[in-house]
This record gives structure tokens, sequence and C-alpha cells, in this order.
């Protein structure tokens, strides 16, 4: 006749099943976050070079404004169209963003120093010893 199993094994045995099953889920979890990166990547994409499209060529640089003449009246965006625009455009508006977002919310480059406000503890400190133990003492012994 067989023992039992005990209170432990089974509770081990049952966590031991779960881990499989919660570690699947985690990656099930983290490849649509990653499938949902990837689409709000392209769709950024898209809506930059739609907005570069509209962009003013008179703020253009050389090499941008023939880029934009070349594909303002294309309907063609191939591989290349895109290669050129992530490698022109891209570039300028991530510092764009960088700049923006560090003249919102301040720069994280440098740590910010602390500002200390002296309330004159130690002076406080000292006075009150020299009361308590003076000749004439401001506290009397009955006050304690």
């Amino acid at each position: 006749m067989e023992r039992p199993m005990g209170q432990k094994a089974a509770k081990r045995k049952g966590k031991a099943s779960e881990i499989p099953n919660a570690t699947q889920d985690a990656k099930n979890k983290r490849a649509i976050t990653m499938d949902r990166l990837a689409q709000a990547k392209e769709d950024e994409l898209e809506l930059r070079v739609v907005q570069m499209m509209m962009k003013d060529t008179s703020t253009m640089n050389d090499s941008q404004r023939d880029i934009h003449e070349k594909y303002y009246n294309s309907d063609n965006y191939d591989q290349e169209f895109w290669e050129l625009v992530e490698e022109e455009f891209m570039d300028d508006s991530d510092e764009e963003q960088q700049l923006q977002n560090e003249r919102r919310y301040g720069s994280s480059s440098r740590p910010k120093r602390r500002t200390t406000v002296d309330r004159g503890r130690e002076e406080g400190h000292n006075r009150l010893f020299n009361d308590y133990f003076s000749e004439n003492p401001v506290y009397t012994d009955v006050q304690f």
C-alpha cells in the first residue's frame, strides 16, 4: 500500500504545472506588446511622411528638397523611399523631439542640486545647551 502524497509535495506539484503556463502567458503578452509597438512605429512613420509631404520647402536643405520634389507627385512609396525618408527627415525630428522634451521637462543630463535652507539648528542647540548649564539657568528644576 502506497502512502498518500503529503501537503507540501502536493503544493509543490501544483506550482510546478503553473510555472510553464505563467511563462508562456508572459511570452504571449510580450509578443502582443511588441506587435503593437511595431504597428505604432509604422503609423508614426507614415504620419511623419505625410507631414513631410505637406511641409514648407523653404525651410528644407537641398537634399531634403530633392527628395520632396521626387516623391511629392509619385504614388509609389517603395523601400528606397522609406529609407531616404528615415535618413533625411527622421534624424532631424528625433533631435527636435529631444530638444522639445528637454524644454518641457528640463534637461535630464544634469542632476539637480537639492536646495537647502539654513534654519539655525546648531545655534539653537548651542543656546539651549548654554542656558541649561549656565550659573543662572533659564529653566528651573521645578519646570522639569
